[in-house]
């Protein structure tokens, strides 16, 4: 085992400092109990350079980083991010602010990866940009591998049985951090290499408005709402706003840099699927937010009614135009990506369909009565509004048929939806909203069924019937979160798969079990295995005494 804790060693020389000064990074000597040598530190407002460090070995090691989050004057937290010289982009380390206690300051110890160091050497970097954070590096750590353990690790990369997660990705990551190169974008799914993600899925639209320069929807800094913002506002989600904007403007406006087509080719050399989601909900807004030039501002005849003849701000799919609307957007973003198939997420925006004009003549045609004046419950209510969403998703099909054709593949049909039987909003079901997806398996539609939050048995042996995969989402919270326990009482049941939203690489304690996911023996046994991370308590930093912590010298509300 070898520890690289001389930071100075680094290259450029002329990036780093004794001092603190622009553009450079700060040699600090530490000291600790098991390894002691110099940091490099750069701090949020210090746009600091890339280092590379020599290695000077050959051969198979383990590779850990050591670094330091101290709380220091409000700098927030921290995102480290390495790789090694061989590798196309960088992966990363984020840690919020923390303060382990206030009688010790330690260094943590992540695990990076098992790899052939022959004529490599170690990259460190730093997020810099609107939203930069500190980056402190204080030691790289090498365990050497012997040849029985690197035909284990070939082996089970070689493996494709394990790799059952979907790896979803909001898109909207762009509020924050730094992105202006291609390969800041590859940093997003760098990380997934040897993991066990099989797909990513990456949304491109949140209803009208889209993440890509669309002839269809409205591209995200082409948005009236988007152009009016002017300051860095009063809270992260308006700084967020104008951080996505100005970031639009730049890398695909200026440079042309389309993160989809960016992904979707690494993703691919990676041997990982790559799908993209549509999130269906189409909202219009009320004053002050009044969104005068969106699909519901300039086509208010589609709006959705409710059961008393309120239209409310919102699109309904219950009528034709909308559903063409958004097909077209299927259409577009299809045939511009290489993609291996599409997600039509119902999770984020229902209801889709209430009681529009469509549904009131239909009903009455079926059924002779007024649907208004029906229970809510009404099977025959249902039986409608899914008449209606079944003609949407059949169109995704075809679409997905017809240009699957021209490409030479089968093009994936996937669904986000909540279990069927579970009540999910307004004390109503998915087939109140028309989501009969049961029905869509059974017709073969649908390759995949991501469930949010639960698994139905009657869901589960639907899709097991119709060749379906089952991919259970397992949550966000209690009493279903995602956690080792939860993933694997899901394979326990036999779903086919695990999805997690909006997943953090970047992340270390949740990386470290998510990127095993599709190890279903490690996930039952996960919380017996111990964890790779390990704290290493400071002694001193910068010749100062800190075994006691830095009580001494942090704010203490004087």
């Amino acid at each position: 085992m070898t520890y690289l804790s001389d930071m100075s060693q680094c290259k450029p020389a002329s990036a780093l400092s004794e001092k603190q000064e622009k553009g450079h990074w700060t040699l600090i000597p530490y000291e600790t109990e098991e390894v002691s040598g110099t940091l490099v530190s750069a701090l949020s407002f210090i746009t600091a350079p890339e280092l590379t460090l020599p290695l000077g070995v050959s051969g198979w090691y383990s590779i850990y980083v050591g670094y330091w989050n101290p709380y220091f004057a409000y700098d927030n937290g921290t995102i480290i991010k390495f790789r090694l010289s061989g590798d196309a982009a960088f992966c990363r380390v984020r840690e919020p602010e923390i303060c382990v206690s206030q009688t010790e300051t330690a260094l943590q110890e992540v695990f990076f990866k098992h790899a052939d160091l022959t004529g490599q050497d170690f990259v460190i970097g730093k997020v810099n940009g609107q939203s930069a954070q500190k980056a402190l590096v204080a030691y790289v750590k090498l365990v050497p591998l012997g040849e029985a353990e690197v035909a284990e690790i070939q082996r089970d990369r070689a493996h494709t049985d394990t790799k059952k997660l979907v790896a979803t990705i909001d898109g909207m990551f762009f509020w924050g951090n730094e992105y202006k190169t291609r390969e800041h974008i590859m940093e997003q799914v760098e990380c997934y290499r040897d993991s066990d993600v099989g797909k990513v899925l990456w949304a491109v639209n949140y209803g009208e408005t889209t993440n890509y320069p669309s002839e269809v929807g409205t591209f995200w800094p082409d948005h009236s709402r988007a152009q009016l913002v002017e300051g860095p506002g009063s809270t992260p989600y308006i700084l967020g706003q104008k951080g996505a904007y100005n970031t639009f403007l730049d890398m695909i406006s200026s440079k042309g840099i389309v993160p989809q087509e960016v992904v979707s080719k690494h993703v691919h050399e990676m041997g990982l699927k790559f799908d993209i989601m549509f999130r269906l909900g189409i909202g219009g807004g009320l004053p002050p937010h009044r969104d005068e030039d969106g699909m519901v501002a300039r086509y208010p005849e589609f709006r959705q009614v409710m059961r008393d003849g309120t239209a409310v701000e919102k699109a309904s799919y219950a009528f034709e135009e909308v559903r063409a609307f958004m097909l077209a957007m299927i259409r577009e973003a299809v045939n511009r990506f290489d993609v291996d198939g599409i997600n039509l997420c119902f999770v984020r925006g229902p209801h889709f369909v209430t009681y529009e004009q469509p549904v009131l003549d239909r009903f009455q045609a079926l059924y002779g009565e007024d649907a208004r004046e029906v229970d809510p419950s009404d099977p025959r209510l249902h039986a409608v509004r899914a008449e209606l969403m079944g003609a949407f998703v059949r169109g995704a099909r075809r679409i997905l048929d017809e240009i699957g054709q021209e490409k030479g593949k089968h093009l994936a049909l996937s669904i986000w939806a909540w279990p069927s039987g579970k009540d999910v909003w307004c004390g109503e079901t998915p087939m109140a909203e028309g989501l009969d997806f049961r029905s869509w398996i059974e017709e073969g539609l649908l390759d995949s069924f991501i469930c949010q939050e639960g698994v139905d048995p009657e869901d589960l042996a639907c899709c097991k019937k119709h060749g379906c995969d089952f991919v259970l989402f397992p949550g966000y919270r209690e009493p279903t979160p995602t956690t080792p326990k939860t993933v694997a009482e899901g394979w326990e049941k036999g779903v086919d798969q695990i999805a997690i939203w909006d997943i953090d690489p970047d992340e270390p304690s949740g990386w470290e079990w998510i990127r095993r996911i599709g190890h279903r023996e490690e996930m039952a046994a996960w919380d017996e295995h111990g964890s790779r991370r390990r704290r290493i308590p400071l002694l001193k930093v910068g010749g100062f005494d800190v075994a006691e912590g830095l009580q001494p010298s942090v704010y203490s509300g004087g």
